[in-house]
């Protein structure tokens, strides 16, 4: 089953991600995982797919009308999971999650 979305950042260089076991406690909870050419995908404003971007393509079910930005746009991403805030005009890297 593919994974309907609404928006997605796609081939963005780097996602960081606290993905794993929860709840972390100690030292542990600064560990992340890196993942280069990745993409970021949301539908509804929550976030249903975090990953390579190479697996997105075959994974995701885009609504026809759904925001797409590359990585030519610069985009912050403050947490995950969470809910997407646009933070300011979309060309100056103003999209963030709150949650």
């Amino acid at each position: 089953m593919r994974i309907a979305a609404d928006f997605v950042i796609e081939h963005a260089n780097l996602v960081a991600t606290c993905a794993g076991p929860a709840p972390r406690r100690g030292t542990v909870q600064r560990d992340i995982t890196a993942i280069r050419d990745a993409s970021v995908a949301a539908h509804q404003g929550v976030i249903v797919y975090v990953g390579p971007a190479s697996d997105a393509e075959q994974q995701l079910d885009l609504h026809d009308d759904a925001v797409r930005l590359c990585r030519a746009h610069a985009v912050s991403v403050r947490r995950l999971p969470g809910r997407l805030q646009h933070l300011g005009p979309l060309g100056q890297g103003s999209l963030g999650v709150h949650g």
